[in-house]
């Protein structure tokens, strides 16, 4: 049995054939479809054939829909039109990715031509906003997404937080997180006020959405401003919006941050673990991967009063969303052993609800759930 999973992300197709991402989806990612008994996923999405090698995905068990896109403006070709829908009707079952500009796309399409599809709610639908065209994306999916949530024959989701907004009454809430283990008891070794480098992590997509500027105005307060001259800030991820090392060096800030790109998920936590506090200052959030891992690692984290993290943490570790004052002001009032240490056992506490043994099974039960149903009978 065949899944046609829709997402945004750019999968990168060489002319041998190999197919690769770099943007956060692993082969890890698909392996609730396959324990479900479907043996091959067809990916619709945004294809190019350079830039960055990524994780390489097994052609004999992935291959890229012919519907698939090098931009959003290709969903406006007739012919393109024509292979998306060959493509929904083919398939044993659609999984739409959302929010996301294709899988809107693609969820209108199955309305009008009675296709049946499976939602998998990642985020909020202001996930575009801080994006170029980013309102206009917003006001449709403000519009759409609570229809075709509803409308789909189940929705996975990230986040309690999510059920609710946009409710499905066939529904499993299983974050996508890859946690194998918890960390053995942390002790934290430094504090703000400490002679060495009391190192601060961040991880994720280098936007805005993401808080990147938040966390550099931050340390412009706390190192320029206010003489903390011990700290460091490690930043790591890609697909940077704006020149965040230029901004950075305009503001001779060079010795407090190393950017260290894209890395692998065993990279992040060996980083992880030299970290003596997690951010994640965002400005839309369904529910963080990244700051689940940190808290695997008993890593103390500060992150947004978005929902999704007032699932996750204590009220005392939450900042306005972008408030880089907010950010700066909690950096001080949390780094003193004591309280840096409460963090970490707190997180790892809640951490564990994460395991990937238990949402795997969970999310495999529920896809196992859609094996006899025909997923291209009318919907309704």
């Amino acid at each position: 049995m065949k899944i046609l999973f829709v997402h945004d992300l750019v999968f990168r197709k060489r002319e041998s054939g190999r197919i690769s991402c770099n943007g956060g989806l692993t082969p890890l990612y698909f392996d609730r479809f396959f324990d479900a008994s479907y043996d091959h996923v067809e990916i619709l999405s945004r294809v190019c054939a350079t830039g960055d090698k990524g994780v390489d995905f097994d052609t004999s068990v992935f291959s890229i829909s012919s519907g698939s896109v090098s931009s959003y403006a290709n969903l406006l070709s007739v012919r393109r039109f024509f292979e998306i829908l060959r493509g929904l009707k083919a398939a044993d079952l659609v999984v739409l990715s959302t929010p996301s500009v294709i899988g809107s796309y693609c969820a209108v399409v199955c309305f009008l031509f009675g296709v049946r599809y499976v939602v998998e709610v990642a985020g909020d639908d202001d996930a575009f906003a801080s994006k170029r065209g980013g309102r206009l994306v917003t006001a449709i999916l403000k519009i759409l997404m609570p229809h075709f949530v509803r409308r789909a024959i189940g929705a996975a989701y990230v986040s309690e937080f999510l059920l609710c907004k946009f409710p499905n009454p066939k529904h499993v809430v299983a974050s996508n997180v890859n946690i194998n283990s918890i960390r053995v008891p942390r002790t934290i070794a430094s504090s703000l006020s400490a002679s060495r480098r009391f190192v601060i992590g961040f991880v994720g997509a280098l936007t805005h959405r993401k808080g990147v500027d938040t966390i550099i105005d931050a340390a412009d307060r706390l190192i320029l401003t206010e003489g903390f001259k011990n700290l460091k800030f490690i930043i790591i991820g890609s697909h940077a919006e704006s020149d965040w090392e230029a901004v950075v060096h305009a503001r001779g800030l060079d010795d407090y941050f190393e950017f260290r790109g894209s890395q692998p998920q065993e990279k992040v936590l060996d980083f992880m673990d030299s970290m003596d506090l997690y951010i994640q200052p965002s400005r839309s959030e369904g529910l963080a991967r990244s700051t689940i891992e940190a808290m695997s690692r008993g890593l103390p984290v500060i992150a947004t009063n978005l929902p999704g993290f007032i699932e996750l943490l204590p009220e005392f570790v939450l900042v306005q969303v972008g408030s880089a004052d907010d950010l700066a002001a909690k950096i001080v009032s949390l780094s003193n052993r004591d309280t840096l240490q409460k963090c970490s056992e707190l997180n790892r506490k809640r951490a564990g609800e994460y395991l990937y043994s238990e949402l795997h099974a969970q999310r495999v039960m529920f896809y196992k759930g859609f094996g006899d149903e025909n997923s291209n009978s009318p919907v309704g």
